[in-house]
Parts: structure tokens; sequence; C-alpha cells
């Protein structure tokens, strides 16, 4: 986990004219709650999800924040960087 960690914080650091400083932090905080969730479902329920499952609900929640704040400056570009992954 602290590779993941030293990861995120160098691809955040990292300046880029691909990405966006406004996706990058919104990714990286819906990857550490959706990792946080998991590992309560896991823990707490006893459930587990698939990784392929957790890409589907993580890009629903980045989708779903970029579409819900789309008319705020920092948010319109967003959509068309975070499909351009696809």
């Amino acid at each position: 986990m602290i590779t993941f960690g030293i990861a995120l914080s160098d691809w955040l650091s990292m300046q880029d004219a691909v990405t966006s400083r406004t996706l990058k932090k919104l990714v990286s905080q819906a990857t550490i709650s959706s990792i946080w969730t998991e590992r309560n479902r896991r823990l707490h329920d006893g459930k587990t999800r698939s990784p392929a499952a957790m890409f589907k609900i993580l890009d629903r929640f980045i989708r779903d924040t970029i579409l819900r704040k789309r008319k705020l400056k920092p948010f319109i570009p967003l959509m068309q960087q975070w499909l351009r992954f696809e």
C-alpha cells in the first residue's frame, strides 16, 4: 500500500498538458474513497467486489461528480479529459 501512496503522490505532483490538476485531485480522492469503502465492506460485511466492479463504480462516481459540477469553470473540460482514457 505504501507503493500505491508513493505512485499516487508522484502522479499528482507531475505537471503535464494532458490531465488537469482538478481531474487528478478528483480521481485520487475517488480512488482512496473507493478503496476505503471496499475495505469496510470486506471487514464488516464479509462481502467483496471484483476489481472490474470496483473500477466500474469508480468510473461512475467520477462521471457523476463531473456532471454535477459541469458549470463550474475548473470542471468544464474534465468530462472530455476523463473519456479520453476509455
